[in-house]
């Protein structure tokens, strides 16, 4: 997660040095940002696994591990502008729970929004998974609020979040009131770890939609080092999903 100070794209050479090689320097402050998130071994925010047989399945792996659950991932960008940019993963062959998954994920942002919307479908499901959306709540000392918005479950933090608990952050997830069966907490060990995990119903190979927001006290928004704001912002911003567009054609 870049915390971001203006509203202009972030530099594309962020992570590469001049001589094109990747490089750690997104932990260094810029005047557009930095990098300002840890999440440990957790899966970020908006990430996702599955719970079979009350386990927790991680999609790929850490980087202490030598075999991989994902025979191939293929990584595309479907479409890059000023208005939306959307990008496509395909993972092969994901084993999970001694099961083979096939995995399709678009993930979609757009200027003005202070998060993305993430759509996954998996084929192979058998019955017993349940599909876990997540957010990473690594240096949160603050209780998790869920609110119902619309058509929307929100899952929403706000705490000093970032590294070294420096910046005020406001993390959450959005999920489908339709879908949504409670969330869990992932253990402090293990493969996946630190997070707060929606629980959701999953069909085979039918797509799952959510959104995934966060927002710094040094944005170009000043409000977001107020958890209330913050709160508002996201529960707000579920109300307007919720609404129905009626597109006439005269």
């Amino acid at each position: 997660m870049f915390g971001k100070k203006l509203p202009a794209i972030t530099p594309e050479n962020v992570g590469i040095n001049s001589k094109g090689a990747v490089e750690d320097n997104y932990h260094v402050m810029y005047d557009w940002g930095r990098d300002i998130f840890p999440v440990g071994n957790s899966v970020g925010l908006g990430g996702y696994a599955l719970l079979i047989d009350n386990k927790i399945n991680r999609l790929g792996i850490l980087g202490t591990d030598t075999l991989n659950n994902v025979e191939k991932t293929t990584f595309k960008i479907v479409s890059e502008g000023p208005v939306n940019s959307i990008l496509s993963y395909n993972y092969e062959n994901w084993n999970a729970a001694g099961n083979l998954y096939q995995v399709e994920e678009t993930t979609s942002i757009w200027p003005g929004s202070y998060g993305y919307k993430n759509t996954v479908s998996i084929k192979g499901i058998k019955g017993n998974e349940t599909f876990l959306a997540a957010i990473s709540n690594l240096n949160n000392k603050n209780a998790l609020q869920v609110v119902e918005s619309g058509n929307w479950i929100c899952l929403i933090q706000h705490d000093y979040l970032t590294y070294n608990r420096e910046w005020l952050l406001g993390t959450a997830i959005l999920v489908p009131k339709e879908l949504y069966l409670g969330y869990i907490e992932a253990p402090k060990t293990g493969q996946l770890t630190d997070s707060y995990l929606a629980k959701l119903k999953i069909q085979n190979n039918k797509e799952i939609s959510y959104y995934a927001i966060a927002a710094w006290e040094l944005s170009a928004d000043k409000g977001f080092s107020d958890a209330s704001y913050f709160k508002n912002y996201v529960t707000n911003l579920a109300a307007q999903l919720s609404v129905t567009i009626k597109v006439e054609v005269k």
